[in-house]
């Protein structure tokens, strides 16, 4: 089953995208900020390399706030 993390830190938006991508037939993971996506990904067996870095990504950012 292919896996995918949800990071955002608004916890409702994380819940939302979590049972879309469940109801698709992912497994799924939510944090809340950035610090907790990384420990998240080193957790997971074969998710980085020895020193870390992520070995397969993809990186969606939806932005809403005026920069």
């Amino acid at each position: 089953m292919a896996k995918i993390l949800i990071v955002d830190d608004e916890p409702d938006i994380v819940r939302l995208v979590e049972r879309y991508a469940v109801r698709e037939g992912y497994e799924v993971t939510g944090v809340g900020d950035g610090t907790a996506a990384i420990e998240a990904c080193r957790r997971e067996v074969g998710a980085t390399d020895g020193g870390g870095n992520l070995t397969s990504s993809a990186v969606l950012e939806y932005n809403t706030r005026p920069r």
